[in-house]
């Protein structure tokens, strides 16, 4: 007999804590299979990503690494990016994951499942107000974070230093 494939995309806290969760009950159970899928390597908990931007937290101290955690809770983790789910045919299909250079590291696939959780979270709403999405920072991830914290210390140096050019700024909340 096949075992059944329990496939969850999203590592966030509820796909993450899911997983553990199912690994933990059905670990000595081998009709399934437990597979995590995430377009990180890592996970970092969302509602403390505005102290990376503030620079008051080091993001890499805070991380979970999800083959780390698979290994110790025995699910598998598959990286990659979510693209389209055919239930028909009941896979998934995630694009190619590339490195910095911008190489192909892992081919498009497709992925089985028999049982599909999609734990994708959400991200910040603007709602269509104008300038919000050319003028804002979203704290919804990691790399935007580190982003506006290095943005922020660019201006705190202009000011700091006196440079003529710098341009005023404020920050809202």
């Amino acid at each position: 007999m096949d075992s059944k494939n329990i496939l969850v995309v999203g590592g966030g806290c509820g796909g993450l804590e899911l997983v553990v969760g199912l690994s933990k009950k059905l670990k000595n159970n081998p009709e399934y299979n437990v597979i995590l899928v995430d377009r990180e390597k890592t996970h970092i908990w969302k509602p403390i990503i505005h102290e990376v931007a503030a620079g008051s937290m080091y993001p890499h101290s805070e991380q979970l690494d999800y083959l780390h955690l698979a290994n110790k809770y025995k699910f598998k983790f598959i990286l990659g990016s979510f693209v389209s789910c055919n239930d028909v045919s009941k896979t998934i299909h995630l694009s190619a994951k590339l490195n910095a250079e911008n190489e192909v590291i892992i081919p498009e696939r497709t992925i089985p499942y028999d049982i599909l959780i999609m734990a994708i979270g959400s991200t910040s709403n603007s709602f269509n107000t104008k300038g919000v999405e050319d003028f804002t920072f979203s704290l919804d991830d990691l790399p935007t974070a580190e982003k506006f914290h290095s943005v922020f210390l660019d201006k705190i140096m202009q000011k700091e230093h006196l440079v003529d050019n710098h341009e005023p700024f404020t920050i809202s909340i």
